[in-house]
């Protein structure tokens, strides 16, 4: 889109009058902090950028504080969204490494005052279409208000259209350096001293190390303390999304090309002192570094090595992360309460890779316990676990397990269970929830049944009653029960295998219903979330609902409205368009309607 073209903004609400006004209501918390995206009625930016006004307001009686740093008092992250024809637009702007916030780090509000900023939204999206943008101020994080989480954890704005003629980023503040070269592994410098420059590539070499030996610890475990303290209880989905992260982190920082900016955070930066670096999540692997980098440990935590870590994951081709907390408490916090935002938290995954203080790999194993009527106990045994285990006893007759149990562990993560279960003879093992295996333990004993056991074990100490002859069909029967001397017939298969694919963001957020047709990409997922269907996932989907519409755009340009969703077995619920084998809105496959 030419630079040249004028930019119109006409601000209106989302929801209501069609005129043009000067001021939208606002949202409030419960703390009476009020936020405003607003806009003069009738205001033209004559090529300029697109700007809105941000007004904060204190409509209690006590004065209250706000991170200043989600406001653009401070060096302002991802706290606007915008979005055109119902979806998201990529955020550009800068993500940071930050010290956990002090009281200092907060702006106090009078009673009864507000504060207004005029702030450019080109520096951080991509207005490059003709049409309404429709924009918003959210900001969420456990330490808004409070470094400790004691207060409002989120702050939004009513949305607002913003009607403009299309332009590129301005890509204010970015690199002025060299692009760094297509060599494997290599290392680009702007403006560092050859001291800067050793300590680069010592952190380069240990943050390497740590997300080596995180992945390894992912690929083996899959469960345990160190897991639980950062991510949050035992989940295969988003175990198996933390282990792509630090693949893309440990395949980035062991091949990429790679630009260290000593220079330009010293100029572009409100708060160099306190920051650590920062990058732009678009601009894959160039790295600015700032004050507080200098002074890190080399390792250990908030070292220089963790902190290439947690920038590494902010690009979108390693793992689009936000910064929703700061600092160790409030990541172990965030883990607990919100798992789903730890994984999608950069200082998770820094901490999580720094391994400090330290925790050992977790351990699982099983001993023959106490006899039983015919049986012999599973004791079983957890080290380094999860805050909370579940345990799955499987044996010889049951390889895919007869008992299941949840159990806690202590603040360790350690936990014996003297009698999980109990099974007769053969081989004995308990698995975890996501896989995890303990030691295999053989005893022999069984049931004493003459006539044949009919427990449906043989190893539970009684030998129940012979079922009745059932019908024979040697096909199946498919007449509703085994004993009624028909087989019926089968019924046609309503099941269909399919594959993720979405060319604009990589994947798609599987929803918990069809009642939501705006796309969210990966680091931002939607109030109906469940998890995230990463590009080439196979997907087994049983049937097909015509619900929220949502806009398609093609390879060739055009766009298009659908409104077809996907049921998977699961019970989540998908776009048909993310769909690799889908090309059309409607019936697919002989799916049926659900």
């Amino acid at each position: 889109m030419p630079i040249s073209k004028l930019l119109r903004i006409v601000v209106t609400a989302v929801l209501g009058a069609s005129a043009v006004v000067a001021l939208q209501p606002a949202v409030a918390d419960n703390r009476g902090l009020v936020v405003q995206v607003v806009v003069p009625a009738g205001r033209a930016a004559d090529d300029g950028p697109v700007s809105v006004t941000l007004r904060l307001t204190n409509t209690s009686s006590t004065g209250q504080k706000i991170l200043r740093w989600l406001t653009p008092d401070g060096d302002t992250g991802a706290v606007f969204t915008v979005t055109y024809n119902g979806r998201p637009l990529l955020y550009r702007g800068a993500l940071y490494k930050r010290s956990a916030p002090t009281p200092d780090d907060y702006l106090t509000l009078a009673a009864h005052s507000s504060r207004a900023w005029r702030v450019s939204l080109s520096d951080s999206f991509d207005f490059e279409a003709d049409g309404d943008y429709v924009v918003a101020y959210t900001a969420v994080s456990t330490q808004l208000t409070s470094p400790d989480g004691n207060g409002v954890h989120e702050l939004r704005s009513v949305p607002v259209t913003v009607t403009a003629t299309g332009r590129p980023l301005t890509d204010s503040g970015q690199v002025n350096g060299p692009t760094p070269q297509a060599v494997t592994g290599s290392i680009s410098y702007y403006k560092c001293s050859s001291t800067q420059k050793s300590q680069l590539a010592s952190a380069r070499t240990n943050a390497s190390n740590y997300a080596s030996a995180a992945l390894a610890w992912l690929n083996t475990y899959s469960t345990g303390l160190r897991y639980g303290r950062w991510f949050g209880v035992d989940d295969a989905v988003r175990q198996i999304n933390a282990l792509v992260h630090f693949r893309n982190i440990n395949t980035a920082l062991g091949t990429a090309s790679v630009t260290f900016d000593c220079n330009t955070a010293k100029s572009a930066l409100k708060d160099y002192a306190h920051t650590y670096a920062y990058v732009y999540p678009d601009k894959p692997y160039i790295i600015y570094i700032a004050g507080a980098f200098w002074s890190a440990p080399a390792t250990g935590t908030d070292s220089k090595a963790g902190t290439l870590v947690h920038e590494m994951s902010h690009f979108n081709v390693i793992a689009g992360t936000s910064d929703y907390v700061y600092g160790q408490a409030g990541a172990m916090s965030l883990a607990n309460s919100d798992p789903l935002k730890a994984l999608y938290n950069a200082d998770n995954h820094e901490y999580f890779a720094e391994n400090n203080p330290y925790v050992a790999s977790p351990t699982l194993t099983l001993t023959q316990g106490a006899a039983g009527s015919g049986t012999y106990a599973y004791a079983v045994g957890v080290t380094a676990a999860n805050y909370q285990v579940t345990l799955t006893c499987r044996d010889t007759t049951h390889p895919s397990g007869f008992a299941t149990a949840t159990i806690g562990t202590d603040s360790n993560g350690n936990r014996n269970v003297p009698a999980l279960c109990y099974s007769g003879s053969g081989d004995h093992w308990v698995t975890t929830a996501t896989g995890f295996e303990s030691n295999h333990v053989s005893w022999t004993v069984a049931d004493n049944c003459p006539n044949g056991d009919y427990s449906g074990s043989a190893y539970d100490g009684i030998c129940g009653t012979a079922p009745p002859t059932p019908d024979y069909c040697p096909n199946g029967d498919y007449s509703g029960s085994a004993y009624d001397g028909t087989c019926g017939s089968p019924p046609p298969s309503t099941t269909v295998g399919v594959h993720v694919e979405d060319d604009y963001y990589g994947g798609t957020w599987a929803r918990m219903d069809p009642n939501n047709g705006t796309w969210y990409p990966q680091y931002s997922p939607p109030p109906n979330g469940a998890y995230w269907y990463p590009n080439g996932l196979g997907v087994a989907v049983d049937c097909e609902r015509a619900a929220a519409s949502y806009v398609v755009r093609f390879a060739d340009g055009h766009y298009e409205t659908w409104n077809t969703w996907f049921h998977v077995t699961d019970g989540k619920w998908y776009p048909s368009a993310a769909t690799r084998e889908v090309y059309t809105n409607g019936a697919y496959g002989g799916l049926g309607y659900c």
